[in-house]
């Protein structure tokens, strides 16, 4: 899957200092909102508010989230994460 692969390689370029820096903003764009919102119904345990505060204070608070992201198995994703993701 080409568009995995991109985002996998993406992934390597992303910092802890970048999520903190997401998660310091009150009000990110439109578009940080939503990726990390599609992330966080991914997320193993996660619930169905992705609301900003509700991401916020449980995926990029998160201390392991890029560890986790790294190490994310897709195969294990189930059809209502894809789901809401795709919302």
């Amino acid at each position: 899957m080409p568009a995995l692969q991109a985002a996998a390689e993406a992934l390597k370029m992303v910092s802890q200092a970048a999520i903190t820096e997401i998660k310091n903003l009150a009000s990110p764009p439109q578009t940080v909102q939503d990726v990390c919102c599609m992330a966080w119904f991914l997320w193993p345990g996660s619930n169905a508010d992705g609301s900003w505060p509700t991401v916020k204070l449980n995926l990029l608070g998160n201390m392991k989230l890029l560890e986790g992201l790294k190490t994310y198995n897709i195969e294990k994703t189930k059809a209502d994460q894809a789901s809401r993701a795709k919302k």
